[in-house]
């Protein structure tokens, strides 16, 4: 069920009030540097498998740090991290100066968009994930990427 633009506005607005309060603490961020590392082993596995360069690669709900998933973990694996997330990025400063430089390195590998994710700013054909092979690099659009995680 699709919800109208008033609501989702109103509930991205909370959101963002929330994510606020957070962007500054180091636990909160540490926490969503590591979030999902646990599928980030089979995810590097499978790329090696496959064999092929990873040129672009799309993280959809990022999130507004703008930390996401893909950067922490694979971004030696991938040309370029587009992350979406309809929320704007926030500053983040937390009071460790190595946390600092280190998050804003996580920052530096994405090319944030503020977008939901409906409405993609992206090219069809132009984001490479995840089938490999050693002589070409196979495109796919993001409906069939999508399609690729979900099964």
């Amino acid at each position: 069920m699709a919800i109208s633009a008033e609501a989702f506005a109103d509930a991205q607005q909370h959101e963002l009030h929330n994510w606020e309060g957070h962007a500054d603490d180091s636990s909160r961020l540490l926490y969503e540097l590591v979030e999902h590392s646990q599928i980030a082993g089979p995810l590097i596995s499978r790329i090696r498998e496959d064999g092929r360069e990873i040129e672009r690669a799309v993280e959809v709900g990022v999130g507004c740090f703008g930390l996401g998933m893909l950067s922490p973990h694979l971004s030696s694996h991938i040309g370029s991290i587009d992350g979406v997330d309809p929320l704007p990025r926030l500053e983040i400063n937390p009071p460790d100066d190595d946390l600092r430089a280190y998050v804003k390195a996580v920052q530096s590998r994405v090319n944030y968009i503020q977008a939901a994710g409906e409405e993609l700013p992206l090219e069809s054909d132009t984001t490479t994930w995840p089938r490999r092979s050693t002589s070409s690099t196979t495109r796919w659009t993001l409906r069939r990427s999508c399609r690729r995680f979900t099964g």
